[in-house]
């Protein structure tokens, strides 16, 4: 597909109530081009209105002739560090503090190159001086993007170490086949006394109001685990954000919650999203009661053999290191990244020991957020 630039509009919503013109547009690029669900219009569109206090949306719209070509789901914030202004600008879902989602990307008709330029553009003259985007889905409109942003005398600093981890399923037979050997064996033997023994019974959450409940139970759950803090669960609009999008993915059919019981109680949870035939495995969570029984494992294992069942060769656990997901999964491709500063924060960016590098690097890891590692914690181990 050739595009004349000078026939290109640029549109950046910086508003809710932009939105809805764009949604049927949006939905139909965005599929055509195969980008993630985390990039589609309800979801980009859910977290900015949980957060509106905090954020303010900056989504970089591109037109050719009228038809939507191109799309970078962005948002900006503004606040101070040490009396320095901090002017920041990322992708929709992509926020330390913030509770969000795990694959981001631009996408562009058919990946032309010159739409992707015209949202670089757009992205550029904006008023930031920092900007942050990690866990970016490869895919060619992104690579070219993240490559365009270091160039014309731009601090670029990116990384390729953040890796996305997926199971496809073995098409027939038992399907922890390609688990790793004492994690199959293990589960396999868990799964055959409760069966035997009556005590185990698996289900789909049906409806909306069902899904509040599931999702509240998953947080209370939750905070059992994280007891002594630190989860980004422990706050309301994080909480809240969750509570929806199990609420969304249920009403909507886009996703699922799948729920194990043991001796009639919750032991084990999964919120899921679906697109084709891949599952996106968004959230595991289990009762501490059920430890013991890998009630996490249990339920992501009778989650696949129903999918499977309905056409599901995937699932994708998206980006992460905890150790269910390293012996549950058999492939894994590089996410991408950038981090640049621009004006001052250039300047100090190459003197970390100055205090409001410091305070970047220690109160929003940005670090950690680039190479990968920030998920990389215990929360994980007995699932």
């Amino acid at each position: 597909m050739r595009i004349d630039r000078t026939l290109m509009k640029s549109v950046t919503l910086d508003s809710l109530e932009d939105f809805q013109d764009h949604q049927e547009a949006w939905e139909g690029l965005r599929l055509e081009c195969g980008a993630p669900i985390f990039a589609s219009y309800d979801l980009v569109h859910l977290w900015l209105d949980n957060f509106k206090s905090m954020v303010k949306p900056h989504i970089v719209l591109i037109e050719d002739r009228g038809e939507l070509v191109g799309v970078a789901p962005m948002f900006t914030s503004h606040s101070r560090v040490m009396g320095l202004p901090l002017n920041f600008i990322g992708m929709v879902g992509n926020m330390n503090t913030l509770f969000g989602y795990s694959l981001y990307s631009v996408f562009a008709k058919q990946d032309n190159p010159e739409t992707v330029r015209e949202m670089l553009s757009c992205v550029k003259i904006a008023k930031w001086n920092v900007l942050i985007m990690s866990k970016m889905e490869m895919n060619y409109s992104t690579s070219r993007f993240l490559e365009g942003l270091g160039k014309k005398g731009s601090n670029l600093s990116s990384s390729m170490m953040a890796t996305d981890r997926s199971y496809v399923f073995p098409p027939e037979g038992n399907i922890t086949s390609g688990f790793g050997k004492n994690t199959r064996s293990r589960l396999q033997v868990l799964r055959n006394k409760l069966e035997r023994e009556g005590r185990m019974d698996f289900r789909k959450v049906e409806s909306v109001e069902d899904a509040e409940r599931a999702m509240n139970y998953f947080l209370s759950q939750h905070d059992q685990h994280w007891k002594h803090g630190g989860s980004q669960l422990s706050t309301p609009l994080n909480r809240r954000l969750l509570v929806e999008l199990g609420k969304m993915a249920v009403r909507t059919g886009k996703g699922e919650i799948s729920e194990l019981l043991i001796d009639g109680e919750v032991a084990g949870q999964m919120l899921c999203f679906l697109e084709g035939d891949v599952c996106l495995g968004f959230r595991v969570g289990m009762a501490d009661k059920f430890r013991d029984f890998s009630p996490g494992k249990l339920t992501i294992i009778m989650n696949m053999e129903e999918n499977r069942k309905r056409g599901i060769k995937v699932m994708d656990f998206l980006h992460g290191n905890e150790e269910y997901k390293v012996h549950m999964t058999n492939l894994q491709h590089p996410l991408g990244s950038a981090m640049v500063y621009k004006g001052t924060w250039r300047v100090m960016s190459s003197l970390q020991s100055l205090p409001p590098m410091k305070f970047l690097e220690n109160r929003l890891n940005f670090h950690d957020r680039i190479v990968g590692s920030f998920y990389e914690h215990k929360a994980g181990i007995g699932l």
